[in-house]
Order: structure tokens, then C-alpha cells, then sequence
């Protein structure tokens, strides 16, 4: 958590990539999901590893590893998608691990 001065205090959910830790703002997070299958889209960006259907809704699923230059690593049982929403936009960021 960090304060954000008069009384706020903006609140992140936290995860991994390799040994560095990041965060999303929570209120921008709208679920949190294992790995799933991946339907691969021609012609996007590397990092773009294509979209889900989450409860009727096609979700962009973006690599973070990939789209930061960091070495590729296997998914395990920890990695997981990031469904964020922003106004009518949503999109999925894999991750390593969410840690808080």
C-alpha cells in the first residue's frame, strides 16, 4: 500500500516477473485467472500471445515478460492471467506469480 496524501490510501494487487515485484491498482482489476488456453491472433505484436473468452467476453492477452524484454521462462502452476479494466477496455497480463 502507499499513502497518497489527505487520508487516501490506493491499494495494488501484487505480483512477480523473475525476482522483481510490480503492481496493478486493485480497482483497475476485475479477476484474476490460472492459465488457460490461448487462441493466437495473426499479425499482433510478439508480446500479444492472442485472447480468451472470458464468460462470453474476448479478452487481448498480453505477455509481460515478453512485452518488458525479459527472458521467456515456462508457465507453472503460479502463473496467472490479470484481467484489468479500463473505462470499456479490457485486457489480460500474464504473469508469474500474484502475491498480495
Amino acid at each position: 500500500m502507499n499513502g497518497t496524501g489527505a487520508g487516501q490510501v490506493k491499494r495494488f494487487v501484487t505480483f512477480r516477473l523473475g525476482e522483481e515485484s510490480y503492481g496493478f491498482d486493485i480497482n483497475k482489476v476485475t479477476i484474476i485467472e490460472e492459465m488457460k488456453t490461448i487462441t493466437r491472433v495473426p499479425k499482433t505484436p510478439e508480446f500479444v500471445l492472442g485472447v480468451i473468452n472470458l464468460r462470453g467476453e474476448i479478452v487481448p492477452v498480453i505477455d509481460l515478460r515478453k512485452r518488458l524484454n525479459l527472458p521467456t521462462v515456462e508457465y507453472t502452476e503460479d502463473t496467472r492471467i490479470v484481467i484489468l479494466k479500463h473505462e470499456d477496455i479490457s485486457a489480460g497480463f500474464v504473469v508469474d506469480q500474484v502475491t498480495e
